[in-house]
């Protein structure tokens, strides 16, 4: 666990999403035309976790929801992270954590703390359940001297909340790349939980001083019921940022039905 978050037992027990899909559609899996896209690599399989499949899928739009099932419920309150433009309304016996990075260690683990510091190069704002079984990580930066590709920023995406170098059962992996932006996203088991991120990163190898801009996602909870969080908790996250444009999320409170 990293030290700013020490205190936050994940192990206790045990932007949107980039356009892929693994569910079976129209008797076919997305993922099978997919892999025909591009510069899209795939490797794994994410329906080994149902959860997965469902928190991927509903960015390709096959998921049939009702209204009640995508809004905040009522009585969700209203959170804005002061180191990251994340607004969204949230449980409300749901806590938040910041954190802010200057440094990495050799294996690429943000060293977060808790003082805010404007020249940080990663900005972490984490969302907890009352249990700090489930989680959501909400990150962005600019990291100078290095041109980072997908799969290694994913490794601050996953230490960030992991610790460094974390024992990990991968269970899917995919990367994009349109040319301009490349995008990432991993799925893995860890104990008795379930970890997925999802991220973008713009990198520039050229000239006198490289760099890379970050901007990812994470979902953390216990793999027997990621299922129902996803549904219940992480795809209410990711409407309200659909419904702003995917920057500044302005929420609305769900009306009672």
């Amino acid at each position: 666990m990293p030290r700013l978050f020490r205190s936050v037992r994940l192990d206790r027990r045990a932007f949107a999403l980039v356009a892929i899909s693994v569910l079976t559609v129209g008797g076919t899996t997305a993922a099978r035309a997919l892999a025909q896209q591009p510069g899209l690599e795939l490797e794994g399989d994410c329906n080994d976790e149902p959860g997965v499949a469902l928190l991927l899928d509903w960015q390709k739009e096959v998921l049939r929801m009702r209204e009640d099932e995508i809004l905040a419920p009522v009585g969700w309150q209203l959170f804005a992270s002061p180191n990251t433009s994340l607004v969204l309304l949230i449980p409300p016996d749901w806590t938040a954590q910041f954190g802010w990075a200057t440094q990495f260690t050799s294996k690429g683990a943000p060293i977060l703390d808790t003082t805010p510091d404007p020249n940080a190069a990663l900005q972490v704002a984490r969302l907890l359940n009352r249990e700090s079984t489930i989680a959501f990580d909400y990150a962005s930066g600019i990291l100078q001297g290095v041109a980072l590709k997908p799969l290694e920023a994913a490794q601050i995406a996953i230490q960030a909340i992991l610790g460094e170098d974390p024992d990990l059962d991968p269970i899917c992996t995919s990367t994009l790349d349109d040319g301009f932006m490349q995008s990432w996203i991993t799925a893995h088991r860890f104990k008795d939980s379930v970890l997925v991120t999802s991220g973008q990163v713009i990198a520039d190898a050229t000239g006198f001083s490289p760099y890379t801009s970050i901007t990812y996602q994470a979902f953390y909870g216990p793999r027997e019921s990621f299922e129902q969080v996803v549904r219940e908790i992480f795809i209410r996250f990711l409407y309200q940022q659909l419904q702003s444009g995917g920057s500044d999320p302005t929420p609305t409170p769900t009306p009672e039905f």
